[in-house]
């Protein structure tokens, strides 16, 4: 078989980007305990649950949403925020992570925020955003 069939057309050094690393120090506020995320969890997993419930709650969390992308039990809220949240809100998600994407999507809680992403990230926009954020890798 011919191996130059299979080379690519550039040089090595174009996918050799370091992965950035998570902020020193980064964990959830104390608002945001164990025992909330589980509350609030219900609450999300519930079917009467609204998109604006949905959307409020990602608005309140907005700033923690990095720290909860890649908790044991925070990536799940995350996910739910996700699928149950508007387009608005995932676009808020994806803005946050975004310069982090590489990371959390190789942490071993954060993967499932990042397939959930991929999943219901549905705009051009979002989209282009995803593969601005994943291209150096």
């Amino acid at each position: 078989s011919d191996e130059s069939a299979y080379r690519l057309d550039c040089d090595e050094n174009d996918f050799m980007h370091p992965i950035s690393q998570l902020p020193a120090g980064l964990t959830l506020s104390d608002k945001l305990n164990g025992s909330v995320m589980r509350e609030c969890r219900r609450r999300l997993e519930h079917p009467g649950v609204t998109i604006d419930e949905v959307d409020a709650f990602a608005d309140q969390i907005d700033t923690q949403l990095l720290a909860a992308s890649v908790d044991p039990i925070g990536n799940i809220l995350v996910q739910k925020l996700i699928e149950k949240g508007s387009d608005s809100t995932r676009s808020k998600i994806l803005a946050a992570l975004s310069p982090y994407m590489a990371t959390v999507g190789i942490h071993k809680n954060g993967t499932w925020v990042v397939q959930k992403l991929i999943t219901y990230c549905l705009t051009g926009e979002q989209r282009d955003e995803m593969a601005d954020s994943l291209r150096p890798y």
